[in-house]
């Protein structure tokens, strides 16, 4: 277990009965009152590892390889950091029963990835968009200013669809990409005590969660939760909505703890009795980042200079 106990178990006991993004806010107020330097890492690293594994699900044609991951103690870790919101206990609870009942089943690798191809190489007419514009456009069509506004986000902090112009650059996987960047970003400031940067770019995570993602994968999730014979990707889908629904309540925290400290995150204390071997996530995170998937190379970034 890298992450030890998880952080919320910590802050429970001092809560009242809630559930989901509520009782998620009251322990993350606990740890930023505490200012603890280990429980907070633990939360970047979480989010980080999440976004991560959300862009490589969606970008890239699975494999085995993904659906261990999937099914792996690491993601069970993470997502028990978010068991107090029910929709991610439920993913929870499904990706246990897949790792217990079908991962080594392989008829359920071709399910999922016929499933894969139905809904993100549209070969089933009745599957959902994967853009944010054809949900916020107001007439369902892609590549219009809902992406330039994205693109725009996109470029503001030097990167572009490697891609570009051939993939809409709202497509889930990359807007799930572009978090990932940023919330590692976030990741190395925070553990250089830069608090400033740190907060500036906590920031610009909650501006692009308010108007971009998590405004639409709500109605993406609605429309893929009512799909019959499922294996996986709506599943992920739902839990990827509602993660970003916390995950903009946790932002929000962390923007108001740092306008209200007096000092550096390199002074916070560190909680001796929270076990957590970093190196070895940080082994994991990176063994992530690198995983190849078919056809993820769409759903990449490239740096582009900001001033262009």
């Amino acid at each position: 277990d890298l992450l030890g106990p998880s952080v919320a178990c910590r802050f429970r006991r001092s809560v009242e009965p809630a559930c989901g993004l509520y009782a998620l806010r009251h322990f993350l107020k606990g740890i930023l009152m505490l200012s603890d330097k280990t429980a907070l890492e633990v939360l970047l690293l979480s989010r980080l590892y999440f976004y991560t594994l959300l862009h490589k699900s969606f970008g890239g044609e699975p494999t085995k390889e993904l659906l261990d991951v999937l099914c792996g103690e690491s993601t069970k870790d993470v997502l028990e950091e978010y068991s107090d919101d029910e929709t991610i206990a439920k993913l929870l609870r499904y990706l246990a029963s897949i790792k217990e009942k079908k991962l080594s089943d392989p008829s359920f690798f071709d399910a999922v990835h016929d499933e894969y191809v139905r809904m993100f190489y549209g070969f089933d007419p009745d599957s959902a968009p994967l853009a944010e514009s054809a949900y916020l456009s107001g007439n369902g069509g892609y590549f219009n200013e809902v992406t330039l506004s994205v693109r725009d986000f996109y470029r503001n902090e030097g990167m572009l669809p490697a891609k570009y112009p051939r993939v809409p650059d709202d497509h889930l996987s990359l807007e799930m990409g572009f978090m990932a960047t940023l919330a590692n970003r976030a990741l190395q400031m925070f553990r250089k005590g830069d608090l400033e940067a740190f907060r500036i770019q906590i920031m610009r995570q909650r501006e692009f969660l308010e108007q971009h993602a998590v405004r639409w994968t709500p109605l993406f999730a609605e429309r893929v939760r009512s799909g019959k014979n499922t294996q996986l990707y709506p599943q992920l889908i739902v839990a990827a909505s509602a993660f970003m629904q916390v995950d903009l309540g946790f932002v929000a925290e962390v923007i108001s703890w740092t306008e209200h400290s007096e000092s550096d995150a390199a002074e916070m204390p560190n909680d001796d009795d929270q076990a957590v071997d970093f190196a070895s996530l940080n082994l994991v995170v990176e063994a992530l980042t690198a995983m190849r998937l078919p056809h993820l190379e769409d759903n990449e970034f490239e740096s582009v200079d900001t001033e262009l």
